[in-house]
Formats: structure tokens, sequence, C-alpha cells
């Protein structure tokens, strides 16, 4: 979470700088009528997600389960040339989970980042609607630790580490996924320089290669699937 807040405080130090220099580009680029913009937004999303195989496993081991839909948290920045419909979109979410029962506690973090190509299809009053269409990849990270297992002392900590593993996926082969959505945002506010949009989005997130689990750089052949494939909603809070 700190990296989103750190990589969101960086788009906004960038967007502004570019924006205090938007009427430079503006006078440079009218003659061939075309418009530089740059912004990002705020993100916050709901993803659901297919862990019935890993839930299976857990319950299996007296583990808390993972719930069907996880929210993310994230940002984006925009790339957008008038008068052009088409723009880029990039996009990082991060999604953070912790479960517990009586015995245990899971950590579930999951980074899910993404290219994407934006097409606006209506542009009416303050209504904006635009379908995107994008790749990315995935990388996940599992933490199980043990709750019962409690040391008083750092030399106790340091020479008993059964009570926790992580899991992750293979960070050389990453989950690829393909991304098909849809977003309605309504201009709130417009100034001199600057537009402020809140939005809704919807979409679909293919996932096109398989998890491939390790822990300690070994590749784990039991593993159960998780499977990224599924719908998801939110809400942005964009700044142009």
């Amino acid at each position: 979470m700190k990296r989103i807040i750190i990589l969101l405080l960086t788009l906004f130090i960038i967007s502004d700088i570019l924006h205090g220099q938007k009427d430079t580009i503006a006078n440079k680029t009218t003659k061939n009528s075309n418009r530089l913009y740059y912004g990002f937004s705020a993100n916050y999303k709901t993803n659901f997600i297919n862990v019935n195989n890993l839930n299976n496993r857990l319950k299996l081991f007296n583990y808390p389960e993972l719930p069907y839909a996880m929210n993310s948290f994230g940002g984006r920045f925009y790339l957008h040339t008038e008068p052009d419909k088409m723009f880029v979109v990039l996009e990082l979410d991060e999604l953070m989970l912790n479960k517990e029962n009586a015995n245990n506690k899971i950590k579930f973090n999951n980074y899910i980042s993404s290219v994407n190509w934006a097409y606006k299809i209506l542009d009416k009053r303050r209504w904006f609607l635009y379908p995107i269409l994008g790749v990315g990849f995935t990388q996940l990270n599992f933490k199980i630790i043990d709750k019962n297992n409690t040391s008083n002392t750092f030399n106790q900590s340091i020479s008993n580490l059964n009570g926790m593993n992580e899991i992750y996926t293979n960070q050389k082969k990453n989950i690829w996924n393909l991304n098909v959505g849809t977003n309605l945002d309504w201009l709130i506010s417009e100034r001199i320089k600057n537009e402020y949009y809140i939005g809704l989005e919807a979409g679909y997130r293919i996932q096109l290669t398989k998890i491939k689990w390790q822990t300690n750089n070994n590749n784990l052949s039991d593993a159960p699937n998780v499977n990224f494939s599924g719908l998801y909603i939110g809400v942005h809070l964009t700044f142009l």
C-alpha cells in the first residue's frame, strides 16, 4: 500500500509539472490541431477472483479461507492527444488482504499492472464514455503465519522460523492477463488548466497464463490454481 501511495504522489507531482507546461505545448501544436493532455487518477476496485481450489486446500489444513471478492487500490496515468479519440492508460493496482482464525493468519498480496488503449465513444456535455482494451501481468505473494509461535527475544525469533511460510508466484514468469472494460466519467470541476472527473468502471480480466508457485526459489508442483479471470468494478477520481 505504501508503494501505491508513493506512486500516486509521484504521478500527482509529474502531472502538476506537465500541466504547468500545458499552454506551451498547446501553442506549439496549434498548427497541427493537436494538443497533449496528461493526467492521473486514484482507483478503488472490487475484484472477483476464483480462489475455490486454494480455499479447498486451506480448509483441508484448517487455515482461514479467502473471499471471492477482494478490494484493491491503485493509480492510473493518462496520455491523450486531442482531437484523437484514442488514448493510452497505464495502471497499477495493489490488492492486500489479511485473514485469520484462532491459530493462523494469511496475508494475500497481489500486484496488477497493465497497459490499456481507450477509445472515447461518448463526449456529451459533462459525460464521457470510453471502453478499454489492455494487457498486463500479475504477481502474487501468499504468506501463512502461525499465531501460536510467539517469541520473546530476537534470538528466539530467528532460531525458529517454522511459524511463517511465504509462497509466491514465479517472479520470472508473470501471470499475464487480458483486460476488457468500460468507463463512464463525469466532469465535476473545470478550471483554467485543470479538469476533475469522477468515474465508474466495470470490466472483465482474462488470465492468459497459468500460475506457477514457488517457495524459497523451489517450484511447487502440487500447488492449487488461482484463477484471476473474472469481473471487476470500481470508482476513480481523475485529474487532467
